[in-house]
């Protein structure tokens, strides 16, 4: 778990507040009218199919990358039993140092 929590401290460096979507929609098809043309006594009419969506779309933001660090932070701390702060630049240097001692898959 060290690497990808390493990954995701690395990913909070010099980046604006990331952002995430979800919609949730559904699309209901109906025949709006009918494109009819008379041809040689013969009626003949076309359908012309419209599509009305309707649902949701939630946008969301971090509203502060330092809340995020310091979870990330937290859990290094937790797993790796060293202290280096909210800094991404310390953490970098030790994961450096240690990272053969933390196998990754």
């Amino acid at each position: 778990a060290v690497g990808p929590l390493m990954a995701a401290l690395r990913a909070t460096s010099g980046v604006a507040s990331p952002r995430n979507h979800i919609r949730v929609t559904t699309q209901h098809a109906y025949v709006k009218d009918f494109d009819v043309e008379v041809a040689q006594s013969a009626f003949i009419a076309d359908p012309i199919v419209d599509i009305v969506e309707d649902g949701v779309v939630l946008d969301v933001r971090v509203v502060s990358i330092t809340a995020q660090r310091s979870r990330i932070s937290a859990a290094l701390r937790s797993l790796t039993g060293t202290g280096k702060g909210f800094s991404v630049k310390n953490w970098n240097a030790w994961w450096k140092a240690n990272k053969s001692h933390y196998p990754t898959r």
